[in-house]
């Protein structure tokens, strides 16, 4: 059985803005493509009804529309009158002589005016299942905003029970997360929920406006910006607006409502300008930490039955690293699985899979081991790129490939990587990735201006499975956030030592633990790497441009590559050296090494 998900109505509807969107096809169970629309668009998080992603989705899976059995949209339940409404539209819309992918945009711009008629309804309120209803003969299922997130997070993992956690920002419901028993071969028990008034991730994104960052899209600034600050200073101020409520079982902040419900940082402005914005992201840092952990504890003490199952996690509050490590260390959290693409960015595989584990009896998870499950790159596709951009090159044996890219970067070359399936989420994972030694901490200063990035936390590194736990002590092998860099770990003096361009000044690094059963070509790079210096590990960044989404297509790899100045390109098993990829030998103007990306301001 193939379900098609869709995440995202806002064609001909500027007033209606969803970020993320995008598709996938699951076929009985296993996710088979998954891309977002910023990828085919090529503008970062943008909002359009993402035809170019469903195309994209259906070619990956080798299918057209007719093969498809279902279609999932992400959206919360609306009254039988107000579905009655909807039925009658799309009956007329089947009349018009539309197209299928016409009719699912009308399909969605109808569904979002009836939407905005319907009470306000709280998360708990939601069925677990809204009534199929047909499109072009084919059943439509209409998935809520955190069911979808909850299904990412427990369909994707590899566990037989778990708790679930969704928090997000909000849901055109007013919900800001669910919590929910999972069990194979049953549906998710959900049993308690948080709404945006007390959303924490609403209250991120304010703070991240109001230190002068863009919020959907700059909380990791923010993040790296708290590890140069004491949080005590400004964690009174906190504590004086939000607090945990040991009654309820969570959070309430009642002296940041207002701000969450503007929209916008103004009220928080009054009360924080003139101080450090280190000092304000680190005390924000700490105070959301504290508050999820508490809640987590919170259902593991309420819920005796619960007692030593994993945690799976979901939406765009669980992007944030630091917070996962600390959840991971929680004596009440026996292993964390934080979805991949943990954000809205995700929705629409959720919803094809919250929909398809509804339809069929005999369903059980498929872990998503990789995601890589977007455009690929393969020979055919680099050598014609290759030759519409006039390049030269000279063809390497597997062998030969995998040393002489080592060998580059044992030289100090940086390079980029763009090779089989793009990854899906916002993590390049080695396919669609720029590599460099990570003995050098200037290079986040220079190769980010390269990028014409502004950042505060270093690099990435991307370390070989068996040599993890000589970097990062705390790392088990059962710990699958590290294979999705959605985690961070404390540094061991030998990774400080060897890789100080990949250790922030908490003495903390975002791993990629590189298994070969994940990715056996870049399990060998990294191999003969390590042969060559005796260093397992290499920085690993996305390959983009500032504010540019991941590329996507061979071509746009040798667009951003000569963009970079990059010192050489790996395209669908072809390796561009500089002297290929710069013919003129501009590739010698490196940018020159910047002091002082970070200075230490206030909020005005």
């Amino acid at each position: 059985m193939y379900t098609l998900g869709i995440w995202g109505f806002s064609a001909g509807q500027p007033e209606v803005t969803w970020h993320d969107t995008g598709a996938a096809v699951v076929r009985d169970g296993e996710v088979v493509a998954a891309v977002n629309e910023e990828r085919m668009c090529r503008i970062k998080v943008d909002t359009p009804f993402p035809l170019g992603a469903i195309d994209e989705c259906l070619g990956l899976a080798g299918i057209d529309f007719d093969a498809i059995d279902q279609v999932a949209m992400v959206g919360e339940p609306v009254s039988a009158e107000m579905r009655g409404k909807m039925r009658s539209c799309w009956q007329e819309y089947r009349q018009g002589g539309h197209d299928w992918r016409t009719k699912i945009s009308l399909l969605g711009r109808a569904y979002q005016f009836w939407r905005r008629s319907k009470p306000w309804l709280s998360p708990k309120h939601h069925p677990d299942r809204v009534p199929p209803q047909p499109v072009e003969d084919k059943p439509l299922h209409w998935i809520p905003h955190h069911h979808s997130h909850a299904a990412t997070a427990w369909f994707c993992s590899p566990f037989e029970e778990a708790v679930v956690l969704t928090l997000d920002g909000s849901d055109s419901a007013g919900g800001a997360g669910l919590v929910g028993h999972a069990v194979t071969g049953r549906r998710i028990e959900f049993f308690d929920s948080v709404l945006e008034t007390n959303s924490l991730a609403l209250l991120y994104g304010r703070f991240t406006e109001l230190l002068g960052f863009k919020s959907l899209r700059h909380e990791g600034k923010v993040l790296g910006l708290a590890a140069f600050a004491d949080p005590a200073r400004l964690r009174p101020m906190f504590d004086a607006r939000g607090f945990w409520n040991e009654k309820t079982g969570w959070w309430h902040i009642p002296g940041f409502t207002a701000d969450i419900s503007r929209k916008r940082a103004t009220g928080l402005r009054e009360a924080f300008g003139g101080k450090g914005r280190e000092e304000i992201a680190a005390a924000l840092q700490d105070f959301v930490e504290e508050m999820v952990c508490r809640k987590i504890r919170r259902i593991y003490r309420d819920r005796p039955d619960l007692k030593g199952l994993p945690l799976v996690v979901a939406g765009g509050l669980f992007a944030n690293v630091k917070l996962n490590q600390r959840i991971l260390a929680l004596p009440e959290v026996s292993n964390l699985y934080v979805h991949p693409n943990m954000g809205d960015a995700g929705l629409a595989t959720g919803a094809a899979l919250y929909a398809d584990a509804e339809t069929r009896r005999d369903w059980r998870p498929h872990f998503l081991k990789t995601v890589y499950l977007g455009t690929d790159i393969g020979l055919g596709e680099a050598q014609q790129a290759i030759e519409s951009s006039g390049l030269a090159v000279k063809s390497l044996s597997a062998e030969q490939l995998v040393d002489t890219i080592a060998s580059v970067l044992a030289d100090g070359k940086v390079i980029a990587r763009a090779q089989g399936r793009m990854e899906y989420g916002p993590r390049a994972l080695g396919n669609r990735s720029i590599l460099a030694k990570a003995d050098d901490p200037s290079i986040n200063d220079w190769l980010n201006q390269r990028l014409e990035r502004s950042e505060f936390m270093p690099f990435a590194p991307m370390v070989l499975a068996e040599h993890a736990r000589e970097y990062f002590p705390d790392y088990r092998e059962e710990d699958i956030a590290a294979r999705f860099m959605t985690i961070t770990y404390n540094a061991s003096e030998r990774a400080k030592k060897e890789l100080p361009a990949a250790i922030h000044v908490d003495g903390t690094a975002r791993p990629q633990v590189v298994y070969r059963e994940d990715n056996p070509e870049m399990h060998a790079i990294l191999s003969a790497y390590h042969e060559k210096t005796g260093v397992p590990a290499l920085i690993n960044t996305s390959f983009n441009m500032h504010e540019e989404p991941i590329v996507r297509t061979a071509e746009e790899a040798i667009r951003a590559a000569r963009a970079a100045r990059l010192e050489g390109l790996l395209l669908g098993g072809v390796w561009i050296p500089a002297d290929r990829l710069w013919p003129n030998g501009e590739s010698e103007d490196r940018a020159t090494p910047v002091q002082g990306v970070h200075e230490v301001s206030t909020v005005s």
